[in-house]
Formats: C-alpha cells, sequence, structure tokens
C-alpha cells in the first residue's frame, strides 16, 4: 500500500480514556459551529470593518497529512448522534449521563438531553448527546 492510500485511509475517533474502548467516529458526530463562527457568517454590522482573523492555527504541509480534528478548540464535547451501544436511550429518559459502554469501566463519558444542550461556544445542539472532551482521547487510525 502506498503513503498516499494510508494518508487517505486515516480516519479520527474518539476513545475511552480510562479503558480505550472506541466509542464514535468522524461519522458520528454531529456537527455544529462555534457561535462565533455562525455570527462572522450572518454579519449585519457595519461593513466597513474587516472580520477578525480566525483563531485556529492553519496547518503545515507536515499536518496537513492528517485528517482535521473533530472538535473546535472553542468546544469543550463532542456531540454525536445516538449510537447503538447507547443501550440506555431504550429507557425512555428525557436526559441523563452517557456511561462508557465497557461492562468492566462504565465511567461517566458524557450527558445527554432530548431537548438539548448548550455547547461551551454558546451553541444549542438539539438533540444534545455530548460527550466530554476530558474524558476521552482523540485517535487517528
Amino acid at each position: 500500500m502506498d503513503q498516499t492510500t494510508t494518508q487517505s485511509s486515516q480516519v479520527r475517533r474518539i476513545r475511552c480514556k480510562m479503558c480505550r474502548r472506541i466509542l464514535a467516529g468522524a461519522a458520528n458526530m454531529a456537527g455544529h459551529q462555534p457561535e462565533a463562527v455562525a455570527a462572522s457568517d450572518n454579519q449585519t454590522e457595519d461593513p466597513d470593518v474587516a472580520p477578525a482573523e480566525s483563531s485556529e492555527p492553519q496547518p503545515s504541509s507536515s499536518e496537513s497529512s492528517s485528517p482535521p480534528p473533530l472538535l473546535s478548540e472553542q468546544c469543550s464535547g463532542y456531540f454525536v448522534q445516538p449510537l447503538q451501544w447507547m443501550g440506555f436511550l431504550d429507557q425512555g429518559e428525557l436526559s441523563g449521563k452517557i456511561a462508557c459502554p465497557n461492562e468492566k469501566c462504565g465511567t461517566k463519558v458524557g450527558n445527554y438531553d432530548w431537548k438539548g444542550v448548550k455547547c461551551s461556544c454558546g451553541q444549542w445542539v438539539n438533540p444534545g448527546f455530548c460527550i466530554h472532551r476530558s474524558k476521552v482521547d482523540e485517535i487517528v487510525v
């Protein structure tokens, strides 16, 4: 397999910090734009004022081979779609905690609320299934 094929097949995933079980991948993310970015897209302010530069660093040529991060620096959690391993959703609760699906681990990795969860960037995500950044590792597979 050549290097180009290897680089294009790399995918970012998140896994539990305690037991290292993979919880979700890029395809499972419920994307949202941080409020600062969303506000700059809908500019109604003075047109003579130039928009602020992006605070996100531009990837160098050596970093461009890996897939982009799953999460903005402003966000403290990964918002995911309801996943198959979230069996607790069948109980009909409107909100609660998200625990690692590994029976030997069971660490709280996030929270959910069908009415929505407000991200630390200021954006509401509905429904909100938030896996906290501090409880997981983001890896490239």
